[in-house]
């Protein structure tokens, strides 16, 4: 990783909220020592010099979270180094604190790219994988490469992984199970926006504007989703916020469901699931709403062949 890259990575990581939720758990467990009734009296007097100096302090001290979220992630993720020593995956990085991880290639299951609409403006994704084995408390999916230039991930993978196809799924979802990404979000939000209208007319109409985002939202859900067989392995692509895409050898694949309610059976779609071990737990690959067809082939391909993971 280079130190472009790793500057990067420091940006656009989530440690802000690693940071906030440390510092709520300090308070839960030392609130007692602290003198809150004083902390209030001088919040109560600071506040009284106005909107716009409570404003400037409180975006300082984000500001000043989010450099100290930057500054840790740089020197824990330093010099990140990947290496293949015969059949085992050697990760190392750290400044203050170095630390090696050993994976071996037999026991990873799956291999996920994963693409964040923030890093994806700046050409970046991320890699992980997911290994069998471990022991409680390990982390059940591994960093391969944190982040990387999206153009080089196929490069990389394929050094390391030269069994794997690493194109991009061709099968794309059809328009049927397309309303069912949206539909779900839809109702339940329905008395929430009925709510915020009544207590909060008419400001609380401006809460419709959360329709036309949910019906976006999901429609790039199903934009996004994809998959493909090619020989024993099976790909899977799906978004949350940010676009996962799944490569699983059929002998890494634990167990696969189809599932359909009673509004999928009536419409001809159904949700299918790959799971596969990842650490002490199990990682799952889904593709909701797809044609019911197609989740039965997938099936049918998977019953063809036994699954293993290796021990």
């Amino acid at each position: 990783m280079t130190t472009k890259d790793l500057l990067v990575l420091a940006t656009t990581s989530g440690g802000v909220g690693v940071i906030l939720s440390g510092a709520a758990i300090f308070l839960s467990q030392f609130g007692d020592l602290l003198p809150f009734e004083w902390m209030f009296e001088e919040i109560s007097a600071f506040i009284k010099f106005g909107l716009l100096i409570v404003a400037v302090a409180v975006f300082l001290g984000l500001l000043g979270v989010w450099l100290l979220s930057v500054a840790m992630t740089f020197l824990s993720h330093f010099n990140f180094t990947v290496e293949l020593d015969e059949e085992d995956i050697v990760i190392t990085r750290g400044l203050l604190e170095k630390k090696k991880v050993t994976v071996p290639l037999r026991r990873i299951q799956s291999v996920v790219v994963v693409e964040n609409p923030f890093r994806k403006l700046f050409g970046y994704a991320s890699v992980a994988i997911h290994s069998a084995g471990g022991s409680v408390g390990q982390s059940s999916k591994i960093n391969l490469f944190p982040i990387v230039k999206r153009g080089r991930v196929e490069s990389y993978l394929g050094d390391i992984f030269p069994e794997l196809h690493l194109e991009e799924p061709t099968k794309k979802l059809t328009a049927k199970g397309r309303p069912y990404y949206y539909r779900i979000d839809f109702l339940w939000m329905l008395p929430v926006i009925g709510a915020l209208t009544y207590f909060f007319f008419p400001y609380g109409l401006f809460s419709l504007a959360i329709i036309p985002v949910i019906v976006v939202y999901g429609m790039w859900q199903h934009r996004s989703a994809a998959y493909d067989i090619v020989d024993n392995q099976l790909t899977m692509r799906f978004r949350g916020f940010s676009l996962q895409t799944a490569y699983m050898m059929k002998k890494r694949i634990q167990s696969m469901e189809m599932k359909q309610s009673y509004f999928h059976r009536r419409k001809g779609v159904a949700t299918i699931l790959a799971n596969v071990k990842s650490g002490m737990g199990v990682y799952h690959a889904t593709v909701h709403h797809m044609d019911v067809e197609e989740a039965e082939r997938i099936l049918s391909w998977y019953e063809k062949g036994g699954s293993t993971v290796d021990e």
